[in-house]
């Protein structure tokens, strides 16, 4: 931005034929840049890193001449700025370096902003950019994005903030919550996907994203948590589930925390189609995370493993929300699962070296061999469980997801990680979303999970 001496005596000023463009440039360009927030949550205050002191500016005489008069309409106590718009065409007509492009720009600049003219700010800021003098282009490619959006331009709005970005703009603003931050190539990135957004095409929004995070892994490093927490954000709202699921489990890949996994598991939990086989195998992983906090997620659990079927799971479950403070033992919910698993457990029990014997035998069914195998998985007997659904998985008429998805478990929790994942990588279907999330959670563990293991082992024989 031009600068100016406030000390200097205004004969003294208009002894340079200069110094009155540059103050018109300082007044009218340099606060009225100062527009407001970033992403309609960060208010004004801008600031270029980069910003260099500026050489001496070069006016053509022919151009001061036309200028002044102009500017002196502009503003003053005889301000017309109508008239002054209206004699634009004949500054640009003198303009003939690129000091007098960057002060026409400001001066244009400046009326638009006087008149609420969104085509002479335009016109203003693309002389200026044009110019090649101003010492902030990325501010001016900023405003050019703001004043696009604001018109519902889209494609120029993108364009604009492109610009600011491939110069490495910055500035810090002023949060609604009162804190300030520097705001860079990320958030801009952001707001150019919001900018699809805005027009509907969210699957251009999606793409665009797609295309950074792509970009980040081939150079080595992950994708901005920023990018996936809002395109899952869009998406979820918008109810498309494609996406929600996939950048929900991106997010838990890379930045996996409290609120990344609850997120992925409610889109999973809130909008696929899972019957009670998949909503175990969800809530078992949930149990895993560590991440079972509601009375929801312990009902969830204990009804789809079912204590008729299930009573060594459905026993231990229970215990740990009764533990938790989360359920309450005389719930008659709790109550009556709590009853079933009692009265199911040692017949259960004693039942598996049978179940066992029957799974192995060359004329067992897939049917067979994948009860055999949720018994042992319920009570942790790791091994043999996945001993159990290999068996299931060779015969005729197997459901390949659900014995897939249950040998990837069992292979997990014995810190066979490579073979988990592997098997995770083969389930299809609605339990893709499911293996997808056991997948990263498998990933995550170096060693077997010995303390995992010994606690679902040590079912209670009384309740």
């Amino acid at each position: 931005m031009f600068t100016f001496d406030r000390t200097k005596s205004a004969r003294n000023n208009a002894k340079r034929p200069g110094s009155n463009i540059a103050l018109a440039i300082a007044l009218m360009a340099g606060s009225a840049l100062g527009v407001a927030g970033f992403a309609d949550t960060a208010q004004a205050q801008k600031r270029d890193r980069n910003a260099e002191k500026e050489p001496k500016a070069d006016y053509s005489k022919d151009f001061v001449a036309v200028y002044s008069p102009i500017s002196a309409l502009a503003s003053g106590e005889a301000a017309d700025p109508a008239a002054a718009a209206a004699r634009i065409s004949e500054i640009i007509a003198a303009v003939n370096t690129d000091d007098d492009r960057n002060a026409a720009g400001g001066l244009v600049y400046g009326l638009g902003r006087t008149l609420d003219r969104t085509d002479l700010q335009l016109q203003g800021l693309n002389l200026m950019l044009e110019s090649g003098k101003h010492p902030r282009p990325g501010q001016l490619h900023f405003s050019a994005h703001q004043i696009h959006r604001d018109l519902e331009q889209y494609q120029e709005a993108r364009a604009s903030l492109q610009s600011a970005i491939d110069i490495d703009y910055s500035f810090e603003g002023a949060m609604s919550d009162g804190s300030t931050r520097v705001l860079s190539t990320p958030d801009f990135q952001v707001t150019i996907s919001e900018l699809y957004f805005d027009e509907g095409n969210y699957q251009g929004g999606f793409d665009y994203l797609q295309g950074l995070i792509d970009a980040n892994l081939a150079a080595g490093s992950k994708p901005d948590e920023v990018w996936l927490r809002r395109a899952f954000s869009v998406a979820n709202s918008n109810d498309m589930l494609e996406s929600a699921l996939d950048f929900s489990a991106m997010h838990v890949q890379y930045y996996p925390s409290e609120v990344s996994w609850n997120n992925a598991f409610a889109v999973r939990r809130n909008n696929l189609d899972l019957d009670d086989g998949m909503t175990l195998d969800l809530m078992r992983l949930v149990n895993h995370t560590g991440m079972m906090k509601t009375g929801r997620d312990y009902v969830d659990y204990i009804d789809s493993a079912d204590a008729r079927r299930l009573p060594g799971e459905v026993s231990r479950i229970v215990n740990q929300a009764i533990s938790s403070g989360v359920l309450q033992a005389n719930d008659a919910f709790v109550a009556e699962a709590k009853s079933t698993a009692q009265g199911r457990l040692a017949a259960d029990k004693a039942d598996l070296p049978a179940l066992e014997s029957d799974a192995r035998k060359a004329s067992s069914t897939a049917l067979t061999a994948t009860a055999a195998g949720d018994v042992f998985l319920s009570y942790g007997t790791f091994d043999k469980a996945e001993e159990m659904y290999k068996i299931a998985a060779t015969k005729p008429g197997a459901d390949l997801p659900r014995v897939y998805t249950r040998l990837g478990i069992a292979q997990t929790d014995l810190g066979k990680i490579d073979d988990a994942k592997a098997t995770f990588a083969m389930v299809e279907g609605t339990r893709s979303a499911i293996a997808s999330l056991w997948m990263l959670y498998a990933d995550s563990k170096a060693t077997p999970n010995a303390a995992k293991a010994a606690e679902m082992v040590d079912v209670p024989s009384e309740m």
